[in-house]
């Protein structure tokens, strides 16, 4: 968040002047970012009036990626932390273009500061159930660092631990990473004192003196794994899950079978326990998480028209359409495959979850629906918000996180609607050209939530529909193609995706078909 309200006047959104003159408005860029590091140069020099020589060591991360607009003080070392990097590209690759926002931040902040430092999340990652064959990229990003002349970086990852420590299983999970990640961590680490040495020399000399007997077969295994990444697409973050690792490096790549055959054969060769152990647990990873992703249930997203018009469709009567057979949202398509999108498990049954939409002439709609018989009760703040609460007074948290793009042909831009029942945050509305921006809630977008507290606990439910405007995405009523995904949260059942995929990863969109005649619920 970034807001300040002074004598009623929002300067956040005001022109800001700098104390060097240099004016920012609003709708730039590095706004926030000129704003922060104006602040942060006041207090180098009162810190160094105090005390010579005193240095702060700052992130740039988020909001404050941007160069600002100003210099910044030679006593502050700035941590440039990109988040929302996509690690299957290097920056200066020059055949994708998800980091071109990033890579030219760290050019300015590269001629900006002498005390720069980069903090990558090239361990950071689900390692326990992937082997993420990154180091060509590794490589290409440090020559090209290094070129700028940055000699600074931190590598963010999991930290290993002893067979002695294996007794929970996050520790258990912690040993699985190294395992499954030994060969790209070592040659990670290798790249961190020559980055000019053969990445596939490193991984050889490692299957060598690691896997013995089964070397070459594991050579092959991490080749395959090479191969499928750099031949198919998909979003790379700290937090891709399986969807794209094994969904669309592995198995939509044709490359399972082999990987398969390639570790039974690794595995059949190996001799001594500890290679017989390194690769077993490789083997069964890749197993069991092919066989979840190979047996995806899909979902059609049909959205049926509706010409009841907005204010009916948000009418309590109308959205409390599990008491009201004659609602409109009846007619709706009810989509129900949610799964946990780290484990893959089906959501809890007693959610009975689903998701329903609509549209008309000016908007989609998106109603989440999830059955909660532990919601009992429920106040309003001083501010005149509801709040809904659990028998052991808990407060209910749960929001909706909608993906969607009006373009299916052309997905260079797609958006964010993230709302729900969250105390005191606020809805949110992301742009994503490439890395999702935070903007302003577009006009005519809006969220209206239902809780229906019943006597019978079974019939407890909240219902919130999400108003999307064509224009929100870009689009017009008779041309728009939607695609998207969606995420629902609440803290009694956690956290699911629609049939599984993770977050803002658009190689998994689904269409979303928007239907002409009324009614489709089955």
């Amino acid at each position: 968040y970034f807001c300040m309200v002074q004598d009623g006047v929002k300067l956040h959104e005001q022109p800001f002047t700098a104390d060097d003159g240099t004016v920012v408005n609003p709708t730039d860029k590095n706004y926030k970012s000129t704003v922060y590091f104006n602040f942060l140069n006041r207090v180098m020099k009162e810190a160094n009036a105090i005390r010579p020589n005193t240095y702060l060591h700052i992130f740039a991360y988020t909001y404050t990626e941007e160069t600002p607009a100003i210099a910044v003080d030679k006593h502050l070392i700035v941590t440039l932390a990109p988040i929302c990097t996509n690690d299957k590209y290097a920056y200066c690759d020059g055949k994708n273009h998800d980091n071109d926002a990033i890579k030219e931040n760290i050019i300015r902040w590269s001629k900006k500061t002498d005390n720069l430092e980069l903090y990558m999340y090239w361990s950071s990652f689900r390692g326990e159930t992937y082997s993420r064959p990154i180091l060509e990229v590794v490589k290409e990003n440090l020559l090209w660092f290094e070129s700028l002349g940055i000699k600074r970086i931190i590598v963010e990852g999991r930290v290993d631990c002893s067979l002695a420590e294996k007794l929970t299983q996050r520790q258990e999970q912690g040993l699985r990473f190294y395992d499954m990640n030994e060969a790209y961590l070592w040659a990670m680490h290798k790249l961190m004192w020559n980055p000019r040495q053969d990445t596939d020399e490193l991984v050889k000399r490692f299957c060598k003196i690691v896997y013995k007997e089964s070397a070459l077969e594991m050579q092959s295994y991490f080749k395959l794994l090479e191969k499928g990444w750099k031949e198919k697409y998909g979003l790379v973050w700290y937090n891709t899950g399986g969807d794209v690792y094994y969904l669309q490096f592995l198995i939509k790549a044709g490359l399972a079978e082999r990987v398969i055959k390639t570790l039974q054969t690794a595995l059949n060769k190996a001799k001594t326990p500890s290679v017989q152990r390194k690769i077993q647990t490789i083997y069964q990873t890749v197993t069991s998480q092919l066989k979840k992703y190979e047996n995806f249930e899909k979902e059609e997203a049909e959205v049926y028209y509706t010409d009841a018009g907005e204010e009916k469709l948000l009418s309590e009567r109308e959205m409390d359409y599990v008491n009201n057979p004659q609602s409109v949202w009846h007619t709706a398509k009810p989509l129900t495959v949610l799964r946990n999108y780290e484990t893959l498990e089906y959501y809890p049954k007693e959610a009975k979850f689903s998701c329903r939409m609509l549209h008309d002439d000016k908007n989609i709609y998106i109603g989440y629906t999830v059955f909660d018989d532990e919601i009992t009760g429920q106040k309003k703040t001083a501010d005149g918000k509801t709040r809904y609460y659990r028998e052991d007074g808990k407060e209910v948290i749960s929001y909706g996180e909608t993906y969607i793009g009006g373009n299916s042909f052309n997905q260079d831009t797609y958006y964010g609607y993230i709302s729900g029942l969250m105390g005191e945050r606020e809805d949110q509305w992301y742009e994503n050209k490439g890395s999702p921006v935070r903007q302003e809630i577009p006009k005519g977008a809006r969220t209206v939530t239902m809780v229906k507290l019943d006597d019978d606990p079974k019939k407890r439910y909240c219902f919130q529909v999400q108003v999307i405007p064509y224009t929100a995405l870009g689009a017009a009523a008779d041309s728009c193609t939607p695609y998207g995904s969606f995420v629902y949260y609440t803290n009694r059942f956690g956290r699911g995706g629609w049939m599984g995929y993770g977050l803002w990863c658009k190689p998994n969109f689904s269409p979303y078909t928007l239907r002409k005649n009324k009614g489709g619920a089955k």
